[in-house]
This record gives C-alpha cells, structure tokens and sequence, in this order.
C-alpha cells in the first residue's frame, strides 16, 4: 500500500506554475497507477494559501483510490491571496495530521512552495508575522508529527533563494528530532517540463524503500542495524587455494562537467564487463560501515574488496553501492581540475567499481578498487573532524573548500582518506579512497550525504586560502 499526499502553495505569486503542476499530477497520478498497478494506491491534496483569505485559506482532499474524485479537485484550484512575501505554509503542513493514512503504508508527502513560512528567522522579507504563526503553530510539533507518522517527506522549491533557508531550518531540526532517522529532502520545481519526472523518481524511491522495510520485517531478518559476523585476518591470503570466481563488473564513465554531477536529473554512464576475482575468505580490515576484503583479479593485480558491515537489505543494494562509486567518480572529477589549477598531479581518487556476484534473483554486491601500499591516513570526515600540522592536510583542507567554491555552495567533497605514495619523479603524492559528498540534493551521494547542514558544520578549524597551495 502506498498514499502520496500533494501539499501546493496556492497564492498569487504560484500563478503561472499552478495550471503546469496541475496537468504534470494528474499524468504523475495515472502513470504510477499503470506502473504499480499491483499496489494498492491512495493519492490526496492539500491547497493552503494565507491569512488574507480567511477561513478559506486552506483546504483538503483525503487520501482517495478514485482518480475522478483527485482530477476534481485540482480543476477547482486556482492561484489566489498572499498580501506579503511569506505564506501560510504551517496551516497546509498542521493538516498533515488529519491524512487518514492507513496502517504499513508507504507514505510520501510532495510539498511544492515558491514562498517561506511566516516567522522572520525563516527568511529575510517584509513579513505581515514575524514572529511566526499567529495560530501558536510550531515547528516542532509539525516535524514530530512527521517523523511519529514515519513520512517520507519531500519539498520541491520554486525559488530556492526565497524557501532555502526555511529547507535547511526545516531539514535541520527534523533530524534532531529523529535522531538523524528523517530528513527533509529537496528537489529543484521550477522547471515543471521535468517535475513529473523528478517526483515519479521520489515516489519510486519511497516505494523501493517501502518494499524493502517490509521485506525485512516479514523476513525477520535484514535489519539495517545487524552487523554481519566476521573474522579480521591481517595475513594475506595464499591465492593458489582460492577460486576464481565470474562476476559482472560495473565501472562509471569519467564525467565531463562538475555542475553537470551535481545537477539532480545527472545519470552516471556506464560500461559492464565479466570478470574473474579471487576473495579471500576474511576481511583484513574494517571502517566505520564496511569491511575490507584481499583479492587479485585475473591478471594477478592485487585489488582490495569491500562490503557493508550490515546484512540488512538497504545497506547491500544495488543503490547503495553505485551511490559510493559516484561518489567516489564525482569526487575524481574535482580532484582533476583542483590539480589542474594548482598545476600538479599529487592528489587522486582511486576509481571504484561495483561487483555483482550471483544471479539477479539474489545477488551480492561488493565495491571493488586497486590495492594501495601504505598506511591509511584521515584527514577530514564528514561531521567535521579535520586534521592539521602538515603541509598535504593543509592542501586537503584546500581542496574541501575549493569544491564549495567551485560547486557555487551546492555541495563539498568531504572524508579525504588515503594512502601516500611517490610519483615517477619521486615526489610525494597521495591516492584517496571512499570520500563523502555533501550536498544540498538529498537524493544523491548516499546516506552519507547530510545535506546543507553537513556543508555548514564543515568550516573547517584549519581555514587555509586556496592561493597558498597554488
């Protein structure tokens, strides 16, 4: 089961976006009917305005099977009200808790807004509120009823320079609420030729990871937060005992343009191939979420294997890894031009690819990268740790604030660990592995993605101008 619940910033200033979204739900509502005809789907619509119209500001359709009832009550909607720049967006938001949703539901909420809540520390204009809702609504108790109602809550923004400071407020808090177990995710509205899109691909995603819970919990097995049972062994492995084993192997085509990475509707290319690996039986190592396992592949190249230290479903997806090789391929991609404008190559990303061993019935997915000789060193992570006293952590810093300069503040490349090794020419450099991304598109780069609020914490102790290391 699955209810989808619309909230739409009806006022003035949504005019000439209202009449697109209407028509782009209405195809959104009868395209996921068809593709999910199995389940058993519920759609419902909340309309808010502002206190310029009264008692008539909001209003509400309940979650319904029937596509006739939902397309009548978008033909009756219409753009009107809105006497200051913020709008009555915690009247649509309290209604949520009337939504009649039913029990082990997927439930998606897609909140479309050009304008922020009333309450002046939410944004910067003329505000008829300030101190926020006149009816005492807070936000807390609206995102506790969110995470008490387990939603899967997205805002699409219009104008993100006027509902960008509300989202990261909003985002912020909810995960302090939840304990980092929800979030607020955001995706760019304005172009509505693409909105029907995007939010086809977030309603996928909620069901994907609604199917996945319920499996689990059906199962009785596969909770996210079981670690597998393991053996660290240091020793390396004698190769000729172990077996060649095929699998397919996906690599990411090297990306062409940074914004275009970042950019919400990007698809890493790919190319596959079958490979032969040899694995050893126990992981010589382990990180803070996965395991590190020996291997060589069939021309005799050492390789290191890794696997998430959970057994749970979502952390061995398909997802999940082809999340950790963007990352790492988009952060290979800052890494070049950071280079080229120091007019240097001493500092690389080792390129990650994904091994799916088995058949597409049950498959096992492991990351796969060339082994690196030498000691491990972190030099930032991301919650905001940062090392210092030597020249390459400071260059490392560098590079971390450079990609939020060069990113336009829409993301940073954070967690820089590696290895240091030696150039052709003898000269000091350092191979990197498993980066994170911060961004502030939710939806992208994993779990380790925490968005606008990662970006912020991350004013690094060691603040180093970017001309120094040129």
């Amino acid at each position: 089961m699955a209810g989808i619940q619309f909230i739409l910033d009806c006022t003035g200033s949504m005019g000439r976006y209202i009449e697109q979204i209407k028509k782009d739900i209405v195809n959104l509502h009868e395209n996921l009917k068809i593709k999910y005809s199995n389940l058993d789907m519920s759609f419902g619509f909340i309309r808010y305005t502002d206190f310029d119209l009264g008692d008539t500001r909001t209003s509400i359709l309940q979650l319904t099977k029937s596509t006739k009832e939902f397309v009548d009550f978008l033909e009756l909607i219409k753009a009107e009200g809105g006497g200051d720049g913020p709008e009555d967006v915690f009247g649509g938001m309290d209604l949520i808790k009337t939504v009649q949703w039913r029990l082990n539901s997927t439930r998606v909420v897609i909140h479309i807004a050009d304008a922020p809540c009333h309450g002046s520390e939410y944004h910067g204009f003329k505000d008829n509120h300030p101190k926020g809702d006149p009816n005492g609504i807070s936000l807390d108790s609206l995102l506790e009823q969110i995470n008490k109602l387990n939603l899967n809550y997205y805002f699409g923004h219009v104008d993100l320079s006027s509902t960008g400071k509300m989202i990261d407020i909003f985002d912020k808090r909810i995960r302090e609420i939840s304990e980092n177990q929800r979030q607020i995710s955001s995706f760019d509205s304005k172009d509505t030729s693409t909105i029907s899109e995007r939010i086809f691909k977030l309603v996928e995603r909620s069901i994907s990871i609604g199917k996945s819970k319920l499996t689990a919990m059906y199962l009785k097995h596969g909770e996210d937060d079981k670690i597998r049972k393991y053996t660290i062994v240091k020793e390396e492995p004698d190769y000729t005992k172990l077996t060649l084993v095929s699998m397919l192997e996906t690599k990411a085509k090297f990306p062409s343009d940074i914004l275009a990475c970042l950019s919400s509707s990007f698809e890493m290319a790919i190319n596959e191939t079958m490979v032969s690996i040899k694995m050893s039986d126990h992981p010589f190592s382990e990180g803070a979420s996965r395991l590190a396992y020996y291997g060589i592949d069939e021309l005799g190249r050492k390789i290191v294997l890794k696997q998430s230290k959970y057994s749970g479903i979502r952390e061995n997806s398909k997802k999940r890894y082809f999340e950790s090789m963007e990352c790492q391929i988009v952060a290979s991609k800052f890494a070049l031009e950071f280079n080229s404008l120091r007019k240097s190559d001493d500092f690389k990303f080792a390129f990650a690819k994904v091994l799916q061993v088995g058949n597409s019935e049950n498959p096992v997915y492991l990351s796969v990268e060339p082994f690196i000789e030498g000691t491990y060193e972190k030099f930032n992570c991301n919650n905001g740790y940062t090392k210092s006293g030597d020249e390459f952590s400071e260059i490392t810093q560098t590079f971390s604030h450079w990609t939020h300069h060069i990113s336009k503040g829409n993301a940073i490349v954070v967690d820089i660990q590696g290895v240091k090794t030696h150039q052709k020419d003898g000269k000091p450099s350092f191979l990197l592995t498993d980066p994170a991304i911060h961004s502030r598109d939710l939806l992208k780069f994993g779990s380790t993605n925490l968005g606008s609020p990662g970006i912020f914490k991350l004013n690094f102790c060691i603040l180093v101008e970017f001309f120094h290391c040129i």
